[in-house]
């Protein structure tokens, strides 16, 4: 029994050492014709054991904990995985696919990625032990760093999101299936390869990660960039990975607002974003109607922090603002003058209570249209009326809205010729009038809310934004744990 597991344990030490050649190169028939998920073909004691082993072994491959998303526990997808294989080893049988697996997890490093994160230096560990428990724990332990690294380059790595909870709201649901993961990254002649195709092939992160591999290569000078693009990168994988045909992008940090079609760009302008203490959410959403010449409900948290205040200097002050005074936020709620209640004592709780509405018209703080994609917390983008804040070079100056300096263009971009009323003519007839009107995108494109503090431009520089809300920081420390 020692000999056969001191095979399995040089087999396994090789597999760590560096590969000639690289991971696409053609194996021999016997390596492709391989059946997924085969586990050992020796049937002896010593096989028996590991088996055992495996059965008793519980590895976390991503835990949730707080607000992260939930995924189900390491223990019961691993257990569920090697159940259907009677608990023989996936890996201590293919050698060459170990290593090919190992090569793969060394080159996360491509996508800003940390090999330790991967479980390497215990696998490197293990491999040097002969018994039957090490041997059981290599095999699993390799099995959960595939599944790791899959899903790290799908969806995000895990534990970043809890780096970002001020602003992060919801980017993607997590459609993961662990053993199709482990399928199609097993029957791949190509592990490197089939890894990549996991992470976006979009130009936003390609173009990141060519100058992040750039970065790595040249001195010491570049390593704080290399680290700042790891963490952009790191963001990016939060998005769908496709971006669709037609799409727009605000990037918080660069104030500016992007249009596309495919891989080209057709619109940029100037947008005003959340304050530090109101931020602009990370979401996504579809852009799905114009609302022209909009009333404004001033959301409760807004009325008790700033109306509260300005009401107690000056009775007068929503009167001056054209806002209207409803007793409740019910449908039948009556209009009160506001000049009749002694707003030294109202508190900010009892404010909350009252609807503050600001009817369309010159001064209404939306402007002369709103664009509408549904989300849970009343974000939205929209004119405005303060232009001359567009001018300011940072502009974080909103309560979390996205304010837009061409309106007249974005509606243009979003109707897309749908029809007659669609012409820029017709749009801007609408905008220099004062009927309101609400028109729905036939075929509405996904809007992306992104915070990107580094990027490529359109002519491939690259290009570098204030971190705004102090992200970078948190999650770049949390990649180096």
């Amino acid at each position: 029994m020692r000999s056969f597991s001191l095979i399995y344990s040089l087999a396994f030490f090789l597999l760590l050492l560096p590969i000639p050649g690289h991971a696409g190169e053609q194996h021999d028939a016997s390596d492709r014709q391989q059946p997924f998920l085969c586990g050992t073909s020796h049937v002896n004691d010593w096989s028996g054991a590991i088996a055992a082993q495996i059965e008793t072994l519980n590895f976390p491959f991503i835990e949730s904990r707080d607000l992260q998303p939930l995924m189900a526990p390491g223990k019961e997808v691993l257990r569920k995985l090697y159940r259907q294989v009677k608990f023989q080893p996936l890996w201590l049988d293919n050698p060459e696919k170990a290593r090919m697996l190992v090569s793969a997890l060394k080159a996360c490093i491509r996508h800003g990625l940390n090999p330790d994160e991967y479980f390497l230096p215990e696998l490197q560990a293990l491999s040097r032990q002969n018994d039957p428990r090490s041997l059981a724990r290599l095999d699993v332990l390799l099995t959960s760093a595939l599944l790791r690294y899959g899903f790290d380059l799908s969806y995000g790595h895990i534990a970043l999101f809890r780096a970002n909870m001020e602003t992060f709201k919801e980017i993607r649901d997590f459609d993961f299936s662990p053993l199709t993961l482990v399928k199609t990254i097993y029957e791949s002649d190509d592990f490197d390869k089939a890894f990549d195709s996991l992470a976006p092939q979009h130009k936003f992160y390609r173009d990141l990660q060519k100058r992040y591999i750039s970065a790595l290569s040249q001195d010491r000078k570049q390593s704080a960039l290399a680290g700042k693009i790891a963490v952009n990168m790191a963001r990016w994988r939060w998005y769908p990975h496709k971006l669709g045909q037609r799409f727009v992008i605000v990037n918080t940090p660069e104030h500016r607002l992007t249009a596309w079609r495919g891989d080209q760009q057709v619109l940029d302008m100037a947008v005003i974003t959340g304050k530090k203490d109101d931020p602009t959410p990370l979401t996504t959403g579809y852009l799905r109607w114009l609302e022209f010449h909009p009333s404004w409900v001033i959301p409760p948290s807004i009325a008790a922090k700033e109306q509260l205040p300005k009401l107690r200097k000056n009775p007068n002050h929503l009167a001056e603002k054209k806002v209207r005074l409803f007793s409740s936020w019910e449908p039948d709620a009556k209009e009160l003058d506001p000049k009749r209640i002694n707003w030294h004592q109202v508190t900010p709780e009892q404010m909350t209570k009252y609807q503050l509405r600001q009817d369309a018209g010159p001064m209404n703080a939306l402007g002369r249209i709103k664009f509408i994609f549904p989300n849970p917390w009343s974000i939205y983008l929209h004119d405005t009326p303060g232009k001359a804040l567009f001018k300011e070079q940072t502009r974080d100056l909103s309560h979390g809205c996205v304010r837009v300096a061409d309106p007249t263009s974005l509606a243009l971009f979003l109707l897309n010729g749908q029809d007659a009323d669609s012409t820029r003519t017709k749009i801007q007839a609408r905008l220099n009038g004062d009927t309101p009107y609400t028109m729905a995108v036939k075929r509405p494109p996904p809007l992306y809310l992104t915070y990107q503090t580094t990027w490529i431009d359109e002519k491939g520089e690259l290009r570098q934004a204030s971190d705004l809300y102090g992200q970078d920081a948190r999650i770049l420390a949390l990649m180096k744990k």
